[in-house]
């Protein structure tokens, strides 16, 4: 048989060290210059750390002036080591335990002996055998971190850094085009580049090494070696991204067989027992097998059930020491340490017939439960005779507490979810289809919950609702918003409606391509009937109100044309006056007839224009009037100051106007400047005085005297200027002042008051 191999005969003992105090400029241009992936920390001749280039990575943003920093300000101090004597295969373990990727070896005096990788033990154990037969997609990444060509090295590193892995992958349109490293990052960082001015597709490795997601591991493993590369990109038939194999991945696939190794070793050395008898007792020769097992108690008997053997952590778990125990029954050990010994006798029954058994230990004590995963499998001898037995114990206490939080936390929110006052749902997206109902919101929206979970989100929004609903979700997804929270028209199942305040929560998988959401819907209808009820009372008040002040301008109106007709010599004084205060009623009787507080523009400037045309006697060309500014509305507050400043606009176009031509020619123009500002434009031939300067007023009459002073100071801006022989005066409205009210909008579903039957 072929002796078994111990970290020895793997290591690297030519190994790159450096002092804690070195530059660490130094030491990552020794990395990049020896292209190798770590170096060991050493003082006074002894291992104290290891920066490797994943340390230099995490470190990256917080050592801007790498020139004033140290190694041993970003050294990895937690040092695991191991002796160069321990058996490869138990060296494989102290890798998975410690999740690390670099193993330092030391003497009998704590030296430096030497340094193994993880493909130094995968290339010499030869596990990924037996996984031949298992296929590449049981142990590859598939959540894998992408970006595009175009993304910058400085975000990728800051993505790398959090997510703790070791590269990402270029992807364009759902193709792998580059990969880059943790080694790429470093190579980049001792050129002293700016990594925000480095997009990927300069610094990636391209093209990159792929393979079908239907081999085996061990075929992916060979491949890996042939090219001399740790990382291989799994695509499917059409070379689109699947996911990311790595050696890394590979040796965790192979962990599973954790058992099996530590069979063979025992079995191995039970083998080789006979030999070495007089020189070796039974008792050391397991010490030195299983001593090396920090998280797993090991527990090894002979066929009475007499312990032979446990390790320190077996010395802890049971409470006694090995020489205590030494000899005892397993089975009476384990009744004093409050754990079941007659699951344990059960599984060395069938030992010989399943090879092994595994089960559940659970020790209830005074501060807490205790819960741990056993093994119990049995040691044979040359001859294939059962010789003994071994237990083994995995203490999952912690995984275990967590998982009872978790169960006892969707209980909770079960609990909550059920029997909530208001309407809860949860739904995956885009689709927006409903996943989880409660009966709250199936009894508010009349529909049963197997109804419900046939349809979307969108299918119960009140159809004049569902398009803003609609953009409202995808604008959500698109800017990653978390939530928000609107109020919405539903539709019960018998097509009427109901109002809900909704609460909407979205949660996002770790790539941000899925996403699923949480909505919490309050009825609100009595709210908003209510709220009608007081709003309708109001508008009746404030349009009579309008009415009862129409009504008196108009009386006015009345007075100043009876004087004007008596008093010819302030008749055009007067005039101007009845102009100013019909411009005053007209708003007063719009807004009398309106149900809510806002003016139609169209109708007020077509009201306007034919009260000046009535006073001038002259023709005003209404040039795009209505039709394009239907949907305008001014608001109430700033309505009779905009009326002002239109009606002098007007009558100093008539006023003003070339006297030659006869009627006098005016024009006025309405129209649309993008989606939400209004111009209207006033014209009529004539010049401005030589003088006039509007910013300063200079060559202001009365009029735009008047004007200015009555136009708003938020959203309206008023010119005038001459453009050959046409004075042309422009008006900009825009919000606060007007607003876009479609008139789809007034079909929008109301409130209805109940039946009182």
């Amino acid at each position: 048989m072929k002796p078994v191999k111990t970290l020895a005969d793997l290591l690297t003992s030519s190994v790159v060290t450096v002092s804690p105090e070195t530059p660490l400029a130094v030491a990552l241009h020794t990395l990049v210059e020896k292209s190798i992936s770590c170096l060991v920390v050493k003082e006074d001749d002894l291992p104290v750390g290891i920066i490797t280039e994943r340390d230099l990575v995490r470190h990256a943003s917080s050592v801007a002036d790498i020139q004033r920093h140290l190694v041993g300000s970003v050294m990895s101090t937690d040092l695991v080591t191991a002796l160069q004597t321990l058996d490869y295969r138990e060296g494989y373990e102290r890798f998975a335990e410690n999740k690390i990727r670099h193993l330092v070896v030391v003497d009998d005096s704590g030296r430096l002996a030497g340094i193994v990788t993880e493909t130094d033990i995968m290339r010499h154990m030869g596990l990924e055998h037996f996984l031949q037969y298992t296929g590449l997609s049981s142990i590859m990444t598939r959540g894998v971190v992408t970006f595009s060509p175009k993304a910058t090295l400085d975000q990728v590193m800051k993505r790398m850094t959090s997510a703790r892995i070791s590269c990402i992958i270029v992807e364009e349109n759902g193709f792998p085009v580059g990969i880059v490293t943790e080694r790429d990052a470093v190579r980049q960082m001792d050129a002293g580049i700016d990594f925000s001015l480095v997009p990927l597709e300069q610094v990636m490795t391209s093209p990159v090494q792929t393979v079908d997601t239907g081999i085996g591991i061990h075929e992916a493993s060979v491949r890996m070696q042939k090219l001399g590369i740790r990382r291989l990109v799994a695509v499917d038939k059409a070379g689109k991204l699947e996911g990311l194999v790595t050696e890394h991945d590979v040796v965790k696939g192979v962990h599973g067989k954790y058992v099996e190794l530590l069979k063979e070793v025992i079995a191995s050395q039970a083998g080789t027992l006979k030999q070495v008898r007089k020189q070796l007792s039974e008792k050391n020769l397991l010490d030195n097998l299983l001593r090396s097992y920090s998280d797993i108690a090991v527990i090894s008997t002979d066929l009475d059930y007499r312990i032979t053997f446990c390790n320190q952590l077996a010395e802890r778990l049971l409470g006694y020491s090995q020489d205590e125990v030494y000899g005892q029954k397993l089975t009476e050990v384990l009744s004093r340490s409050d754990m079941d010994a007659g699951i344990f006798k059960q599984g060395t029954r069938l030992v010989p017939g399943m090879g092994s058994y595994d089960y559940p230990i659970t020790r209830k004590g005074e501060a807490r439960t205790e819960y741990f995963d056993a093994r119990v499998f049995g040691i044979w001898d040359d001859t294939h005779q059962l010789a003994g037995f071994v237990l083994t114990m995995k203490d999952i206490t912690a995984k275990q507490q967590a998982e009872i939080a978790l169960r006892e936390s969707e209980a909770r929110l079960n609990s909550m979810f059920r029997n909530a006052a208001a309407g809860m749902a949860m739904a995956d997206f885009p689709g927006g289809r409903f996943t989880r109902v409660n009966p709250e919101l199936c009894s508010m929206l009349g529909y049963s919950e197997e109804e419900l979970l046939s349809k979307s989100m969108l299918d119960v929004i009140y159809p004049d609702d569902r398009e803003a609903s609609r953009a409202r979700i995808s604008d959500a997804l698109k800017e990653q918003v978390s939530g928000y929270q609107v109020e919405v028209c539903h539709q019960r199942k018998d097509g009427s409606p109901v109002w809900c305040l909704v609460s909407m929560g979205y949660i996002r998988d770790e790539a941000g391509t899925k996403s699923s959401g949480v909505a919490l819907l309050q009825d609100i209808t009595e709210k908003r009937r209510a709220e009608q009820r007081r709003l309708a009372q109001q508008n009746a008040v404030t349009r009579e109100v309008h009415h009862r002040i129409k009504n008196h301008l108009q009386g006015v109106i009345g007075l100043l044309r009876e004087r004007s007709q008596q008093h010819s010599n302030v008749y055009d004084i007067l005039n101007d006056a009845i102009s100013q205060v019909e411009s005053v009623a007209l708003v007063h009787g719009l807004l009398g007839r309106q149900q809510d507080r806002v003016l139609d523009f169209a109708e007020m400037l077509e009201g306007i224009v034919a009260s000046v045309e009535f006073l001038t006697d002259i023709v005003i060309e209404r040039c795009s009037v209505t039709e394009p500014v239907q949907d305008c509305r001014v608001v109430e507050d700033k309505s009779v100051a905009i009326a002002l400043v239109i009606n002098e606009l007007l009558i100093n176009a008539a006023k003003h106007g070339d006297k030659t031509i006869s009627p006098p020619p005016v024009e006025v123009t309405a129209q649309w400047q993008g989606e939400n500002r209004l111009l209207l434009s006033v014209s009529n031939r004539g010049c401005l005085p030589e003088a006039f300067d509007f910013a300063t007023g200079v060559g202001f009459g009365t009029g735009l005297e008047l004007v200015k002073s009555m136009l708003p100071s938020r959203g309206a801006r008023l010119s005038v200027a001459q453009e050959g022989d046409v004075v042309l005066a422009t008006l900009m409205l825009e919000a606060p002042v007007i607003s876009l009210q479609k008139r789809s909008t007034e079909s929008a579903p109301t409130v209805s008051e109940p039946n009182p039957s």
